[in-house]
C-alpha cells in the first residue's frame, strides 16, 4: 500500500489550521510523485472514493484529508476543544436563520402537498418525525439526524436541509428524539432506530427503496453507531442502507468525559465506549463517508479522520474529506443544493 502526501505549509494543531492531504491507496504506484497543493490549504477530493464500484474486499482507496500537524500540542482546555459557537463569528445568527429557513421551506412543502408532519413513532412528545416528498416517484429514502450535542434542537430547525435530496427525487425523513439529561445516548440511538424503522416500513413496505443516512455533529455519532453489530436496526433494514454520511461527527466520546457537557450527558467510561462508533464493531455494506469543514475545531478534524482509519481496517468501505473554508455551522448548507458535492456523494448520483 503506497502513501502519497499533498504538501502544504502545515501549521500547529493548537491554532486549528491544517494543510495537505494524505491518500492511502492500495492501487497507487509506490514510485509515483506525490500530488501537490499550491495554495497551502486543504483541497477537497470528494470524487475519489466513488470512482469505482463497491467492493467489500477494500481494494479501493481510503481518502483521509487533511494531515494533522507532525507535532501535536496536548489539549489543556477540553471544553474549548469541543466549543463550536465560541469560535464561529455571529454563531447565534446561524441558529436563528436555520429556524426561519426551516419554517419557510416546510410551509412551502406543505402548500404543494409534499410534507407530512408530526408522525409519531413512540409515545413521548419528541418521538415524532417529519417527512418530505419529491414531486416524482421516490428514488429512495434519506434520513437526516440533527445534532446539538444530544442536548438541543429538534427536527424543525432543519427542514430546509431536505431541499437538495427532495429536488433530486428522494423522500427525506427527519426525526426528533429525546434529549439529555432526560435520557441516555444509548436510548437516543434506539429511538432513532425506531423512527427509521417506522418510516422505512411505511414508505417502502416491499423493502426495495434504497436507504441513505446523514447526520450532523451528534447526528453523525447516531447514524454511524446504528451500523454496529448490536444496532437496534433490524438486519433487513441495515442491508437496505447504501450510504451513510457523518458530517462533523463525534466518533469517540471518551474526550467528552473531560468536558462540562458531561454534567448533562451523564457518561461514565463504559457508556462513552459503548456510544463510540470508532470503538465498536461495524456490520454494514454501505459506504461510510465522514466529512467536515477545513475550518472546524481541531478535535473535529481528528474525530472525522478517526472513524475511517479504524473502520477501514475492519473491512468497511469508508473515506473522509474536508471542505475548504467551511466550519461546523455552514458546512450543512450544501445539503440544500442538489448539485453540491455532498448531495452528489450522499445520493451517489
Amino acid at each position: 500500500m503506497a502513501v502519497g502526501v499533498r504538501n502544504g505549509n502545515t501549521q500547529g494543531y493548537t491554532d486549528g489550521h491544517f494543510s495537505g492531504t494524505i491518500r492511502i491507496d492500495s492501487q497507487r504506484d509506490p514510485h509515483a510523485k506525490p500530488d501537490t497543493c499550491t495554495h497551502g490549504r486543504p483541497r477537497s477530493d470528494l470524487t475519489a472514493p466513488y470512482d469505482r464500484p463497491h467492493n467489500r474486499s477494500c481494494n479501493r482507496p481510503l481518502i483521509i484529508a487533511p494531515v494533522l500537524a507532525r507535532e501535536i500540542a496536548p489539549i489543556v482546555d477540553w471544553d474549548d476543544a469541543y466549543a463550536n459557537s465560541a469560535h464561529i463569528p455571529r454563531a447565534n445568527d446561524y441558529i436563528e436563520r436555520w429556524e426561519a429557513d426551516a419554517l419557510a421551506w416546510r410551509q412551502a412543502a406543505l402548500a404543494r402537498g409534499g410534507a407530512l408532519l408530526d408522525r409519531p413513532y413512540g409515545s413521548h412528545p419528541r418521538e415524532q418525525y417529519d417527512i418530505f416528498y419529491p414531486t416524482t416517484t421516490s428514488r429512495g429514502l434519506v434520513v437526516f439526524v440533527h445534532g446539538g450535542y444530544w442536548l438541543r434542537f429538534d427536527r424543525r430547525y432543519w427542514s430546509h436541509l431536505a431541499e437538495g435530496a427532495v429536488t433530486k427525487g428522494y423522500t427525506v425523513m427527519m426525526p426528533s428524539y429525546r434529549l439529555c439529561p432526560d435520557t441516555t445516548l444509548a436510548a437516543i440511538t434506539e429511538q432513532v432506530a425506531r423512527a427509521m424503522t417506522h418510516a422505512y416500513k411505511t414508505e417502502s413496505p416491499d423493502g426495495r427503496l434504497p436507504l441513505t443516512l446523514a447526520g450532523h455533529s451528534a447526528g453523525g455519532q447516531i447514524v454511524t453507531r446504528l451500523l454496529c453489530t448490536d444496532s437496534a436496526l433490524p438486519a433487513d433494514l441495515r442491508q437496505a442502507i447504501t450510504v451513510v454520511m457523518s458530517i462533523s461527527g463525534v466518533h469517540d466520546l471518551r474526550p467528552l468525559l473531560k468536558t462540562a457537557l458531561n454534567e448533562s450527558l451523564n457518561l461514565d467510561l463504559p457508556a462513552a465506549v459503548n456510544a463510540s462508533p470508532a470503538l465498536n464493531t461495524p456490520d454494514t455494506q454501505a459506504h461510510v463517508y465522514c466529512v467536515a469543514g477545513s475550518d472546524e475545531r481541531p478535535e473535529f478534524i481528528r474525530q472525522t479522520q478517526l472513524l475511517p482509519l479504524v473502520w477501514f481496517g475492519l473491512g468497511i468501505n469508508t473515506s473522509a474529506d474536508f471542505i475548504d473554508g467551511k466550519h461546523h455551522f455552514n458546512i450543512i448548507d450544501a445539503l440544500r443544493d442538489p448539485d453540491s458535492s455532498l448531495i452528489t456523494k450522499l445520493l451517489r448520483t
